[in-house]
């Protein structure tokens, strides 16, 4: 079963009943005909919190959690249970991670900064609600939330008695300098480095897969409440552990990776990703998936085993073609064959943006075995997804690679402007308030338009200088500082 012992947890096994009921009377979960009930009723979610890596990433129940995690988190902060609280929020965080849904994981991180600031850890709460305006504002939230935190954050500083204007706060104790002391990395119940030294030196323990559970189940829960670069470059490294643990566990020695460190990959993949994403480090991200393919994903993914669920088998086929010809010796034909399945995949698993992204991918590999008119086609159908999900990112890049599929057919003008029309879209709908990966893509179309004045003639230089300037500045504001650079030096 997807979630092994947890499904035991009567919250589990009843889900879908507690969800409705939760649906029916969300509003009252601030209230005491509800949500008193509500938190007794949810009560298990705790155990969930601190299990949720042993749920597969395409468990189909993760949506529902997720819901209740945020009822969760509205009922414990109305009646001030702290301790709940903060766990909610972690699970919370940690499910909106998971599904890349950047609105429910700037709540998460909100709730925490909440609980934080109720236990007195007025730096920490600060730091984490200053972070979650920043998010709020590039998703261009009509109402901050995260505002009013701070100011009560600031306020909690600077009055002379922050515990008794608090109430009960907790008293840390004394960290030692040798100790891991964030939230589950470390504490008397569970040890990061002891958990990792245990598995490096006894690969097959039989306490194996709680340790792994408990490894990423915490690494996850550190990149969710992660608001800093330090944060996540600690985070990086200890992904890095996790990918060097893969390669000894005894399935993989043995060239036969069996399903559970297939998962755990999967999650360290994705999470190495998003870390990666959010760090800039292209570089990394290309080293750590060459890793992992190297040690878990090298075997062709029809050769998974038949119950492995289709969120590894995303993973296995986008390893595949994320990287380079010279190192999995896959020819174009083959890559077709990669693209084509990690289209169906991720149509079968509606995401909707991931699916784009896949024909974004079919669409080169077409390109490279000499289809043109099924290129056109499929990054057609990749643009009225990309607007029928509402991925602005997935908007920008479909149409730059429409644009280009137009030039290359000899329709310059159509691809000028295919490229203007979004641009202007993106402009104009707020480029500059949606989240850091999109700013990074409407700064590609500007590059491309960039290009095509560049090709235009030599009376375009001022609107081919414009483009790449403009692209550079929001570049700089994604913290994509390498291809700002590159922009300023072109516009030279």
């Amino acid at each position: 079963m997807p979630g092994g012992a947890l499904d035991t947890l009567s919250v589990m096994e009843n889900l879908t009943s507690v969800h409705h009921v939760t649906e029916q009377r969300w509003d009252e979960l601030a209230d005491d005909s509800w949500g008193p009930e509500f938190l007794s009723l949810t009560s298990e979610l705790d155990e969930v919190s601190e299990r949720v890596g042993e749920l597969g990433p395409d468990d189909q129940r993760l949506p529902l959690l997720r819901d209740l995690a945020c009822a969760r988190c509205i009922a414990a902060g109305a009646y001030g249970a702290v301790p709940e609280l903060a766990k909610a929020a972690t699970l919370l965080a940690t499910l909106a991670l998971s599904a890349g849904d950047p609105y429910m994981l700037a709540t998460g991180r909100f709730y925490l900064a909440e609980s934080l600031l109720a236990e007195g850890e007025l730096e920490a709460a600060g730091e984490l609600a200053e972070s979650v305006a920043r998010s709020e504002e590039n998703l261009d939230v009509a109402e901050s939330t995260a505002r009013p935190l701070l100011e009560a954050v600031r306020q909690a500083q600077e009055a002379p008695s922050p515990g008794e204007a608090l109430g009960p706060a907790s008293t840390p104790e004394p960290v030692d300098p040798g100790r891991e002391d964030d939230p589950g990395i470390s504490g008397e119940e569970f040890s990061w480095d002891a958990a990792v030294a245990r598995l490096a030196s006894q690969p097959d323990s039989p306490d194996r897969v709680d340790l792994w559970n408990s490894l990423v189940t915490a690494v996850q829960q550190l990149v969710a409440g992660a608001s800093t670069v330090p944060e996540l470059e600690r985070a990086q490294g200890l992904l890095g552990q996790l990918r060097e643990l893969l390669g000894r566990e005894p399935s993989v020695t043995e060239g036969r990776p069996g399903l559970p460190v297939l998962m755990w990959a999967t999650t360290v993949l994705q999470t190495g990703r998003r870390v990666s994403a959010a760090l800039g480090d292209t570089v990394a991200a290309s080293e750590a998936d060459e890793q992992l393919y190297r040690t878990v994903f090298s075997a062709d993914p029809s050769e998974l085993p038949q119950d492995a669920p289709d969120s590894v088998r995303i993973a296995a086929v986008s390893l595949h073609l994320s990287l380079p010809g010279t190192v999995t010796g896959h020819g174009d034909g083959e890559r077709l064959k990669l693209a084509e399945q990690l289209v169906t995949l991720n149509r079968r698993s509606g995401e909707g943006s991931a699916t784009v992204t896949a024909m974004l991918e079919l669409g080169q590999c077409l390109e490279k075995v000499g289809r043109p008119a099924e290129m056109y086609d499929i990054y057609s159908e990749a643009l009225d997804m990309a607007r029928g999900v509402g991925d602005l990112s997935a908007v920008a890049w479909a149409t730059i690679r429409l644009s280009y599929a137009q030039y290359t057919a000899g329709n310059p003008d159509v691809a000028m402007g295919l490229l203007l029309s979004v641009n202007e879209e993106l402009s104009g709908t707020g480029a500059g308030t949606v989240a850091g990966a999109d700013l990074g893509a409407v700064a590609e179309v500007k590059v491309s338009l960039a290009q095509l004045y560049e090709v235009a003639g030599p009376r375009y230089a001022d609107h081919r200088r414009a483009f790449l300037l403009e692209a550079a500045e929001l570049f700089d504001r994604a913290g994509v500082t390498d291809r700002a650079l590159w922009c300023r030096e072109s516009a030279r």
